[in-house]
């Protein structure tokens, strides 16, 4: 079968001019001028039909009966009488089946001489073999609809048939469909989001069979059509309508407007109907259509038809949107709103962790679910989920199969068992929290972060947990040291600052032990930070500093010594940074880099809500909620900034979270009601 889908015109017009001979008594004649007008090409069709016109049989019945066959266009049939006539036409092709036909009745007389007769009614009904493929290895929990619209009456509705599912293949088996031209659509879905679409013409034909194998287009990629069609003018010319300077090779930016054009020279743009799709999805009508691509690869279909019976085609090609060339730099897949994701709860309360297989952790402290999802051309799709009798604070994944979990309520840290091959998470049933880590004594008001460290030495274990402790007499920064690679639980804990006047206002920790950085701001501020040094767990105070603005988001930074560490401090519109001589003491070795101080160039009156860094460290984003955006800057070897460029987001931003292999982020809204899914090119 022919990919490059030309569009057929197979509607003729029957024209019946009846001239007066003469007015003799008693019986009065005249002759009977017959015009055919034949207009006819095809599309997606069976291809053992021929539908071109190449015989007409005509049939004139009342006060007498006269049959005609003829090749020609134009004949006569002479010394009709004048009375009331039915005309029936029939178009057929050199094997003598009749393609379409039509009548009319029409009284004749000197004064009503001409009558028209329109062939209108495709003849018989066809049928479809039709294979819908893709590759299998590409979705988990697939299925597919597919939709029949007839192209040949307005006030027709699709119609979902019924397909059979193999692997890798749908398959469409149906008899019976009435002839005439045909929109087909068809969507593969993968758990349940839809991954591809596609619409095509098609032309049943009279006791024949369309059999065609038609690829979905997922991000692998594919060939394409010539993405032209081939339409026969009025006068019976062929002409060449074709995508201008547009092919599977033309370069496509993701998330920016692209505008496609579809020549149609030799024809008036009044003759001819032409629709767009994008992915099955219409996105716009006549010659030209500007649409904004989501990274990936797409397909754009365009189905073309005239207001001739029996008239369509179409054509398609595949491109891919691609990131920018600019490395680190988040780009808009998708936003994601609560009714795209059926059964996956989000809201204003809630946390988001990837996992290493790429999977995504949502704990909605709202409905206190913990729900593991997976991306799918650019959505979620929920794998599986556990209730949560308090919800959580904080989590944080060890490795590939182990979760931490903190709790809402008890301030306690529990383990969970990650499974990747099915998505499935569950609570360690013989852990009993983390509580004795301080030998249950003091409530845990606050627990801030988890952060994985690789020091040898067993007292302090492979985990870091930073939390705060009310005691009877003082409010303390503390950290405790978790062995993540067995069941036991040390409880050695380290304060970081006792007799805290103000909660800790702003911190960041790092999930991969470059260290943490907590700031307070009230009355009696503070600044601590914490970094290893070899196989020393170190941390430093200063409690004289001060901040003069609005401090609203911190992180460490990573360097490529370990000699030192760097802290970065988003205050009103500018960064601040802060540097340790690992070697020093606790109250010595903190110092700010008052020549670094950094005026941020992407705006004013950001309010900065988060930083994080990418898995690597090379590059570090502010989520901003004050105009709704992304900033990413670079991180160099001595932890020294330098601005990229900005993402713009559709929503006030609340967290974010990044993948572990840098290529994906999401970001939670304000409102809890929208996420928006990123790309980045790595």
């Amino acid at each position: 079968m022919k990919r490059n889908h030309t569009i057929l015109f197979a509607a003729l017009a029957l024209s019946a001019l009846l001239l007066m001979a003469g007015c003799q008594e008693p019986v009065r004649t005249a002759d009977l001028k017959v015009t055919l007008d034949e207009k006819a090409d095809r599309t997606l069709a069976p291809a053992d039909t021929d539908f071109n016109i190449a015989s007409y049989y005509v049939k004139l019945t009342g006060s007498t009966t006269v049959d005609v066959t003829t090749v020609r266009s134009t004949f006569v049939v002479q010394g009709l009488p004048f009375g009331t006539y039915t005309i029936s036409a029939e178009g057929r092709n050199n094997e003598g089946q009749v393609i379409v036909r039509g009548t009319n009745t029409f009284t004749l007389s000197a004064e009503n001489n001409s009558a028209t007769v329109t062939l209108n009614e495709l003849v018989g009904t066809g049928s479809v073999n039709l294979n819908f493929t893709w590759d299998a290895d590409l979705t988990a929990d697939p299925s597919v609809e597919v939709y029949l619209k007839s192209m040949d009456s307005k006030e027709s509705s699709p119609v979902k048939e019924n397909v059979t599912l193999s692997k890798g293949k749908a398959t469409l088996n149906k008899t019976g469909i009435q002839t005439g031209s045909y929109t087909i659509t068809a969507n593969l879905y993968d758990s349940g989001i839809k991954v591809a679409g596609l619409v095509e013409a098609l032309r049943v034909g009279n006791n024949a069979t369309v059999t065609a194998d038609i690829p979905f287009n997922l991000d692998d990629p594919s060939d394409s059509s010539s993405g032209q069609i081939t339409l026969i003018n009025n006068a019976g010319v062929p002409v060449i309508c074709r995508f201008e300077d547009f092919n599977e090779k033309t370069k496509v930016e993701a998330q920016k407007e692209t505008t496609i054009r579809f020549n149609i020279s030799g024809l008036e743009e009044s003759e001819v109907s032409i629709l767009w799709y994008l992915d099955g999805n219409n996105i716009g009508s006549g010659t030209e259509v500007t649409f904004t691509p989501e990274p990936g690869k797409h397909r754009i279909d365009v189905v073309a038809s005239t207001a001739q019976l029996g008239s369509a085609g179409s054509a398609y090609v595949t491109f891919e949107a691609e990131l920018p060339t600019t490395v680190g730099l988040p780009v808009l897949a998708k936003t994601i709103t609560s009714s795209d994701i059926g059964d996956i709860k989000i809201s204003n309360d809630m946390l988001i962790e990837f996992m290493n297989d790429g999977n995504v952790l949502l704990i909605d402290n709202k409905s206190k679910k913990a729900q593991v999802c997976s991306v799918i051309r650019n959505s979620l799709n929920l794998e599986s989920g556990i209730s949560m009798t308090n919800g959580a604070t904080n989590a944080a994944k060890f490795n590939d199969v182990k979760l931490l979990i903190t709790d809402k309520l008890e301030a306690t840290t529990y383990q969970y068992t990650y499974n990747p091959s099915t998505g499935n998470i569950s609570k360690n049933s013989s852990d009993s929290g983390m509580s004795s880590i301080l030998d249950g004594t003091y409530r845990i008001e606050r627990v801030f972060g988890i952060s994985r460290h690789d020091i040898s030495s067993g007292k302090y274990g492979n985990v870091a947990i930073y939390g705060q402790i009310q005691t009877q007499s003082s409010r303390n920064l503390v950290v405790g040291f978790y062995n993540a690679s067995g069941s036991s639980l040390y409880k050695n804990y380290a304060n970081l600052a006792q007799n805290l006047g103000d909660k800790v206002d702003v911190y960041g920790v790092d999930p991969d032990g470059y260290g943490a950085v907590f700031i307070g701001t009230g009355d009696s501020p503070f600044l601590i930070t914490t970094t290893t040094y070899y196989d020393k767990f170190k941390y430093f105070r200063d409690e004289t500093i001060r901040f003069d603005g609005n401090v609203t988001a911190a992180y460490p930074l990573r360097t490529d010594s370990m000699e030192y560490s760097r802290y970065v401090v988003a205050e009103d519109d500018t960064f601040r940074f802060f540097d340790t001589d690992n070697a020093q003491s606790i109250n010595k070795g903190l110092k700010e880099d008052t020549e670094g101080k950094m005026n941020r160039s992407e705006g004013s009156e950001l309010n900065t809500v988060q930083l994080l860094t990418s898995a690597d460290k090379n590059f570090l984003y502010a989520v901003n909620s004050g105009n709704n955006s992304i900033s990413t800057y670079s991180v160099s070897d001595s932890g020294e900034l330098a601005y990229i460029g900005m993402t713009s987001l559709p929503f006030s931003p609340q967290k974010a979270a990044i993948s572990t292999d840098g290529s994906r982020m999401l970001v939670v809204s304000t409102s809890g009601t929208q996420l928006a899914l990123l790309k980045v090119r790595t």
